[in-house]
């Protein structure tokens, strides 16, 4: 367990040094479509086709997410980015390391 969350801290700091992205004012959040699948896939942003993200704060930076930060698909539900840096370091956590990535940044999964 302090393994994973060694790996988790460190991705978080790197993601968090990484992002190009001036902090901002956090998003509102929004729920998206609940679903069972736990496949990860990155995509850009698209306003009128993607559905919302369920998150405020990016994973990784922390910062509050933009429209071209990009997003990704974890366990049905759409999670955005601060920032195009973000989501393959998302992408590269465990499903624990997805899940400790959100909570910290104030996002909990729907059961």
């Amino acid at each position: 367990m302090t393994r994973i969350m060694l790996i988790v801290t460190a991705a978080l700091l790197a993601g968090s040094l990484a992002c190009s992205k001036e902090p901002t004012a956090p998003a509102k959040s929004a729920s998206g479509a609940a679903g069972a699948s736990g496949a990860v896939a990155a995509a850009p942003a698209a306003a009128s086709t993607a559905a919302k993200p369920i998150n405020a704060n990016c994973p990784i930076g922390g910062e509050a997410i933009t429209a071209d930060g990009g997003t990704a698909t974890f366990k049905g539900q759409t999670i955005g980015f601060c920032c195009p840096k973000c989501a393959p370091k998302f992408n590269a956590l465990d499903d624990a390391g997805k899940v400790a990535a959100l909570e910290k940044n104030g996002t909990k999964l729907p059961q």
